[in-house]
């Protein structure tokens, strides 16, 4: 299983490009890796926080020492750098996962729901890295909302982590992957009802509701959710791919309606 330092060492490698640090900065964080890789932690800390010293803008440095310090069980002392980092790099996305762990393992709930949330935004735009992340995203959001006493939004990311685990149980195909699916499905649409009567104003509950029973071939309470869904209040509470596929849907509903 992976923890959040050995993530996040994985993830320096994909760091985004930054502008080229002085020779002398670069040369204390490759000796830093070098130090991490070989379990010198102490030692890497010492390269890594030179580094940042030699120049304060090499923020692969930051992420490297985040690493380092979390190798060393430090989890506060490697906040301040992974909030840094993110903050030059939000496009880095990937790190957010890590990081709402530590904020977690900290007891900074509401922090870490805010990282996970913005990690849903930025990886439904793409398809490989959702499938990989979002049903382990979903049951951390859900986690955190039975610690917080937010059952709304316990009861949401259930129902959706259960509707994606549904998805790709389908997918992957066999003997029960249907029967398996439509359990699933069923216990999705359990929660997502709830969450729903929790906040009707919400359109999140709604639109998953409509693809739940979409999948369930159940045609009526389908159109009746992405009615729901349509005129919601909180229709600004999806996220941009969720808001992006309900236009897409409400698209295709008025062209059939036209075509008859």
């Amino acid at each position: 299983m992976f923890t959040p330092s050995t993530l996040l060492i994985a993830l320096v490698l994909t760091a985004p490009a930054e502008a080229a640090p002085p020779p002398v900065a670069v040369q204390a964080w490759q000796k830093g890796q070098e130090a991490l890789d070989a379990d010198r932690l102490d030692e890497a800390v010492g390269q890594f926080r030179l580094a940042l010293r030699l120049d304060p803008a090499f923020v692969r440095a930051r992420l490297s020492l985040a690493a380092a310090h979390l190798a060393l069980g430090q989890d506060r002392e490697s906040v301040p750098q992974l909030a840094a980092y993110l903050k030059a790099r939000p496009e880095h996305f990937l790190v957010r996962m890590p990081y709402a762990e530590v904020l977690s393992r900290l007891e900074r709930h509401t922090e870490a729901r805010s990282q996970l949330e913005q990690f849903v935004v930025a990886v439904q735009q793409n398809q490989r890295l959702a499938d990989d992340h979002l049903v382990a995203c979903h049951t951390r959001l859900m986690e955190i909302g039975e610690r917080l006493g937010d059952e709304y939004g316990e009861r949401l990311h259930r129902g959706i982590g259960l509707h994606l685990l549904a998805v790709k149980r389908l997918e992957a195909g066999g003997p029960t992957a249907k029967a398996r699916a439509e359990e699933l499905l069923c216990k999705s649409a359990a929660e997502l009802t709830i969450a729903r009567l929790l906040e009707p104003s919400e359109a999140r509950p709604w639109w998953y509701l409509h693809l739940v029973w979409n999948q369930l071939g159940q045609s009526h309470p389908a159109q009746k959710s992405l009615n729901a869904a349509e005129t919601c209040l909180g229709i600004d509470q999806l996220t941009p791919a969720e808001r992006r596929d309900l236009h897409l849907r409400l698209e295709t509903r008025t062209l059939s309606t036209l075509r008859r």
